[in-house]
This record gives structure tokens, C-alpha cells and sequence, in this order.
């Protein structure tokens, strides 16, 4: 990689990312609060075994739409922004018809795979969850639309219209939900689990209705050339598939382990601790949504000093909130878990201070994934992945027979660490770019600040 950008293009990226950013921090901030005042209004909804059901089967849909997905949720932003960037509008639209087509084709073989003896065995006999055997069609439409979804959102991420991907990317659901929830709270004061799993399809499907129109009008006003390749795509995504499987098996395979060993409300205490952590994590969340597009970018133009830049001082930025997060949560664990699930739940204090520790040491890695991901070294995440995310799980294995949602936690902040570690590695052994932050990025940020509001 050689050349320097020329200043439009460093002011045109800058622009970019501020206003991109506002809206993933924006969309996060709003998607995070609806989702933790929905996991609260679950938690006095539900019974607590119900609640350990439920989020075993959100993790069952979300590892199926993983799946289904196949990998073309990062692989169709690097798709559509790299073809934009040259100017091949045609290859993007035939890129985008191909995604669809594809997905669409997995989702329905895997709706219809859960919804038949495969399906009842799998929550009967593997994962001891026989409330979850008569929900399989639900669960089935669960997965059709979120996949969907998931590509609406990353298409529009391609496009660097990171409004309408922060939208449709769980912000609409996440809001629907939580107000179903909140009516039928208020109106009955307690749920049955079907009705739950009804109200999030719902609620999801809406969302994906409105994003599904949006983009068609999107893709209608590129130039039309050529036909869609199928094989593309299947040859393309498949790599990102296998680790976006492997990744997810870092966070979630660990619930499944949990359930296999141990009853439903030891699987309520782990999964309401673990989806409270996403508030550390939000900062990483809100940036690994804005810089995709803008890697893919600055790798297709070789600028190596601009990827650097950019990847250091996001790392920075994120830093600096999660460290706060992070104190409080060791400071106020039990309290906090008290707080927005309710009493029951401060039996989870330890599992959260673990998941914690490994969530904050992933914050301060960067994004070594995305570099990795959107450069073309996409196969290096998924070996790291697989790596990682086996020592994890042996570890939860074990752990978790005996010490329950604290040991899950353990294997969990293990895999996460691990994977973060070999990808950082990689990134500046391989590529020359560090990903992570530092108190001299902070410093010079910092100056550059001062020095701008004294020009100004």
C-alpha cells in the first residue's frame, strides 16, 4: 500500500464518520434501552424457567439465522461499497439480487427443517427445553424474518447510509417489542412464552416489511447490467458464514452448554447477565456499525496511514466509555442486576463481573475483525474464531457443570479474549495497522482538538 489521500478525500471521510456515527450512537443508545426495558418487563413477565427458555431460543434463532444469513451480511457491505467505489454500480445491484436469492433459499430450508421430527428433537432430547417443542413454527418464522432483516440492515450499511442501517439493524424491533411487551404488561400483568414469541415475530416482520420496500427503491436506481451469479455469493460468503458461526459460538454456545447441564433458571441468571453486558460493549457496537464501509474504502485505495488512523482513534474513543462502564459494574454489580430484572437476579452478580472483564479487554482490542474482515483476510477470522472459541467452550464444558452461569462466563470471557488477542496480532503482524488505542492516540487527539478551537 503506498500514496497518501488527498485532503477531500481525508475531509470527505471525516464527514462520513461523524455523521455516520451520530446515528449508530444515536440508533444504539435508543435500541439498547428498549432492549434492556424489554429483558426488565420479560423478567417480571415470565417465570424465571420461562425466561431461560426464552433466551435459549433466541440464541437457537439468531445461530440458525447466522447461518441462513451466510455471511453475507459484512460480506454484501464489502460487496456494494467496494463496487461503488469503482464505479460498478451494475455488479452491486446483480450483487444485492444474489444475496436475497440466496438467503432466501437457506432461510426457507432451515424454517422448514425446524418445523419438522429435526425440531422436536432438538429442544426435546439435545436441549431438555420441552416448553420450546410446540413453538417450532414460530420459531421458524422467528428465523425467516430476522435473517432477512439482517441483510436489509447491511445493505443499506454498503450504501453508507448509515441511518436507514441503523434503523432497520434491530432499532424498529427492538422498540416494537418492548412496546408490546410494555401493553400486555400493563394489561395482564404476566405472559405465557407463546405469547412472547409471537409478539417479537410481529414486531419483527413489521420492521422487515418497511426496510424490504425502502431498499428496493434503493437498488431500482442503479444501472442494470449483466445477470445475478448465484455461485458468487455461495463462494463469497461462505468463508464469512463458517466464522460468523464460530464467533457467535463464543457468545452463545455456552448458553447451550448451560442448558444441557444445569435447570432453566440457571440459564435465566446467565443469559439476563449477558445480554446487560451489551451496554459495555455499545461503544464497539456503535463504531463496528459506522467503519465498515469506510475500511473496505480506504483498503481498495491503499491507504495504509488512513486505516491507521481511523482504527486507532476509534479504539480510543471507545475506550474511554467502556472504562467507566466497567467500574461501575464492578462497583455495583449486584445492585444494577437488582435493579432492572428484579431481586431473584442478584444471584447473577458474579457471572456479570465476569462477562464484564472479558467484554471490557475486547473493547480495548479494536476492531481488528473488521480490518481483517473487510481487507480480504477473511479466513484469518475464522481460524481465529475457531481457535478461540473451541478453548472457550471446553472450558465452559467443564466449568459450567459445576459452577454453573459462572462457569459459562468464565468460557465465554476466555473464547472472547483469546479471539481478540490472534486478530489483533494478525492485523499488525500482516497489514502493519494497529487497531488498538492508547493514552498517546488520546494525547494527540486531544491537541488536535485544543488546536482547532483556538484556530476557530
Amino acid at each position: 500500500m503506498a500514496g497518501k489521500p488527498h485532503h477531500s478525500n481525508g475531509v470527505s471521510l471525516r464527514r462520513r464518520f461523524l455523521s455516520g456515527s451520530s446515528w449508530a450512537l444515536s440508533g444504539k443508545i435508543l435500541s439498547a434501552g428498549a432492549t434492556l426495558l424489554g429483558n426488565a418487563l420479560l423478567a417480571r413477565l415470565l417465570t424465571q424457567e420461562q425466561l431461560g427458555n426464552y433466551f435459549l431460543a433466541f440464541s437457537v434463532v439468531s445461530l440458525i439465522s447466522i447461518f441462513c444469513i451466510w455471511g453475507l451480511n459484512r460480506g454484501l457491505v464489502k460487496l456494494i461499497a467496494s463496487e461503488l467505489a469503482k464505479g460498478q454500480q451494475a455488479l452491486a445491484r446483480n450483487g444485492i439480487i444474489s444475496a436475497f436469492t440466496l438467503v432466501l433459499i437457506t432461510s426457507t430450508i432451515a424454517a422448514s427443517t425446524l418445523v419438522s421430527p429435526v425440531g422436536d428433537w432438538l429442544f426435546t432430547t439435545a436441549l431438555d427445553s420441552p416448553l420450546l417443542t410446540p413453538l417450532t413454527l414460530f420459531l421458524a418464522l422467528w428465523i425467516l424474518v430476522k435473517t432477512l432483516q439482517g441483510l436489509v440492515s447491511e445493505a443499506f450499511r454498503g450504501f453508507h447510509d448509515i441511518r436507514l442501517a441503523t434503523i432497520f439493524g434491530g432499532l424498529v424491533t427492538a422498540v416494537l417489542s418492548t412496546l408490546l411487551y410494555l401493553l400486555i404488561w400493563l394489561h395482564q400483568g404476566q405472559a405465557s412464552l407463546d405469547q412472547i414469541i409471537q409478539l417479537t415475530v410481529l414486531a419483527t416482520a413489521s420492521a422487515l416489511a418497511v426496510g424490504l420496500f425502502l431498499l428496493h427503491r434503493r437498488a431500482q436506481e442503479l444501472d442494470r447490467d449483466g445477470k445475478p451469479s448465484l455461485q458468487q455469493v455461495y463462494r463469497f460468503g461462505l468463508p464469512l458464514m463458517v466464522t460468523s458461526i464460530f464467533l457467535f459460538g463464543v457468545r452463545e454456545f455456552h448458553l447451550w452448554l448451560l442448558a444441557a447441564f444445569q435447570p432453566k433458571g440457571e440459564v435465566a441468571l446467565y443469559g439476563s447477565a449477558l445480554r446487560l453486558i451489551n451496554i459495555l460493549v455499545l461503544p464497539l457496537t456503535v463504531i463496528n456499525a459506522v467503519i465498515p464501509p469506510m475500511v473496505a474504502d480506504l483498503y481498495s485505495r491503499e491507504d495504509r496511514a488512513g486505516l491507521q488512523s481511523l482504527l486507532q482513534k476509534t479504539a480510543t474513543l471507545m475506550s474511554i466509555p467502556a472504562f467507566a462502564v466497567f467500574g461501575l459494574i464492578l462497583l455495583l454489580g449486584a445492585e444494577i442486576l437488582a435493579l432492572v430484572y428484579g431481586e431473584p437476579y442478584r444471584a447473577a452478580s458474579m457471572p456479570f463481573l465476569i462477562l464484564a472483564a472479558g467484554q471490557f479487554l475486547n473493547v480495548l482490542a479494536g476492531s481488528p475483525g473488521v480490518l481483517l474482515t473487510m481487507s480480504g483476510h477473511e479466513r484469518v477470522v475464522m481460524a481465529s474464531a475457531l481457535g478461540a472459541g473451541g478453548i472457550g467452550l471446553t472450558v465452559s464444558f467443564f466449568a459450567s457443570q459445576s459452577y454453573g452461569a459462572m462457569g459459562a462466563a468464565a468460557g465465554y470471557s476466555t473464547g472472547i479474549v483469546l479471539v481478540n488477542i490472534i486478530m489483533w496480532r494478525y492485523a499488525y503482524g500482516r497489514l502493519s495497522v494497529r487497531t488498538h488505542g492508547s493514552g498517546l492516540v488520546a494525547v494527540r487527539m486531544l491537541k488536535g482538538l485544543l488546536t482547532r478551537n483556538r484556530s476557530g
